[in-house]
């Protein structure tokens, strides 16, 4: 778990005296209870750093029931309903839209609406890891809006690369479109840590 470690002293970190630690032994729980095998790297990341917000981009969830539930299932239940609702001119690219969501997980977002999730049809025991894709909610409101082929975008496997490449790095500006790049300096090396999404009723006992 050294790679973790030190990507952690590479930044400003705010430590959290609230947030309780993810043993091993929660994690086996969260997985059990809602039948998902988290990728190991994503374990790692989550004793290392919990969860929390890199600069003001992505924010990383922390495994519970109520995550799970009220972000995962409902946000991908509203946007496939979207999408039968205002259907896009490309038929099959909305069946194949609809099929990626009815096996998502979501595990981050920022504050537009924007999510990151694995594809759970994608895992490969070699690599103990998902497809991992970038949901583009703000497309979904525009009533209408011919959406086809700008909704998600695929940014890989390895969690992390995701987070070191894309969360931490310039990654997210060449896979999204009308990105600006920043300017030197405007990147802010740092990690918030909070409990995001968790009502302590429902966390992982």
């Amino acid at each position: 778990m050294g790679k973790w470690e030190k990507l952690m002293r590479c930044l400003k970190f705010y430590e959290s005296r609230s947030i309780q630690s993810l043993t091993e032994d929660k994690i086996v729980g969260f997985e059990i209870q809602n039948r998902i095998h988290l990728p190991q790297e994503y374990r790692n990341f989550l004793r290392v750093f919990g969860a929390g917000r890199f600069g003001d981009f992505i924010e990383i969830y922390r495994p519970s029931s109520h995550t799970y539930h009220r972000v995962s299932e409902i946000t991908l239940e509203w946007a496939r309903e979207y999408i039968k609702e205002y259907p896009s001119k490309d038929v099959v690219w909305d069946r194949e839209l609809d099929d990626l969501l009815s096996h998502a997980f979501i595990f981050g977002g920022d504050d537009r609406t924007n999510y990151v999730l694995w594809d759970l049809r994608s895992y490969q025991s070699s690599d103990d890891s998902y497809d991992i894709f970038w949901l583009d909610g703000v497309d979904f409101i525009d009533d209408g809006i011919d959406y086809s082929n700008d909704v998600v975008y695929k940014i890989g496997r390895d969690f992390y690369e995701f987070i070191c490449n894309f969360c931490c790095g310039l990654e997210s500006y060449r896979i999204l479109p009308d990105s600006r790049p920043p300017q030197p300096g405007e990147i802010r090396y740092e990690f918030t840590q909070y409990v995001e999404y968790v009502n302590k009723r429902d966390d992982i006992k």
